[in-house]
């Protein structure tokens, strides 16, 4: 199979277009080994095309692609402390990245998901998809150390959650990231915690008298869901569970 690229030069072209192009046509074992692949671009229309036992026609230039890195075997990383087994992909086609994000050590951290131009990138890491600043390693996360029952803010963490979202969010796919914030801490410590619907607890209605979270200054703070104007009445605190947890990577991080 064959691709135009519609480009002036085949020195121009960015690996993500030359890649996307070569991934249109297929990879099979005739073009793909050890090496990496092979594709063949012709000098004067761009049409490109993939190499047929590792050679080109006359009036084709030679391009080689790295070899291909499997998402769904990411190599083991610092940075995870416990993390849940990541599911194998049910289709019987492997499916390669090219490019991985790596911190500022050199270590890898996972292949690539996303890099958006506000500065956040996301890679998968023992099948959790974690997003953080290329300039500093933070992991965005989705607030502090979230609500509690208690005075003391300890214990089982709340989640405000809508019921028409209770059956698709923060399961195993989508877990909520909470900044780890204990009692007295006035900073962020650089622990994440990955947390999940318990739902085997019950949850609480925005009736409930009072709730308690950790405020900027580290001390653990009454809140009246109630008198909240964020949360309708509808919405429910759903308890959830820890089922892992990462720290802060080091930065700059790369992609390469």
């Amino acid at each position: 199979m064959k691709t135009n690229l519609n480009s002036k030069l085949i020195g121009g072209l960015s690996v993500g277009v030359l890649v996307g192009a070569i991934a249109k046509m297929g990879v099979t074992s005739s073009n793909a080994g050890p090496t990496g692949i092979v594709a063949c671009a012709n000098n004067k229309t761009l049409v490109v095309e993939l190499a047929k036992k590792g050679k080109c026609k006359s009036g084709y230039t030679k391009v080689t692609f790295g070899v291909p890195v499997p998402i769904t075997s990411p190599s083991a990383t610092p940075g995870i402390i416990a993390s849940p087994t990541p599911t194998p992909s049910p289709s019987s086609t492997t499916i390669y990245n090219y490019l991985s994000v790596y911190d500022a050590a050199g270590s890898r951290l996972g292949p690539i998901v996303s890099a958006t131009p506000y500065g956040t990138w996301a890679f998968v890491q023992s099948g959790i998809v974690i997003a953080v600043n290329p300039e500093t390693g933070v992991i965005v996360d989705n607030g502090r150390s979230g609500y509690f029952s208690n005075s003391n803010c300890t214990g089982t963490v709340y989640w405000p959650l809508d019921p028409a979202e209770r059956a698709s969010r923060y399961i195993a796919s989508d877990p909520l990231f909470v900044n780890y914030t204990p009692p007295g801490t006035t900073s962020r410590t650089g622990t994440i915690l990955f947390m999940i619907q318990n739902t085997s607890a019950t949850a609480l209605p925005n009736s409930t008298p009072e709730l308690w979270s950790l405020s900027e200054s580290g001390t653990c703070s009454r809140f009246v869901p109630a008198q909240s104007v964020d949360y309708g009445p509808s919405t429910l605190w759903v308890p959830m569970r820890e089922i892992g947890r990462a720290r802060d990577f080091s930065g700059p991080l790369t992609i390469r």
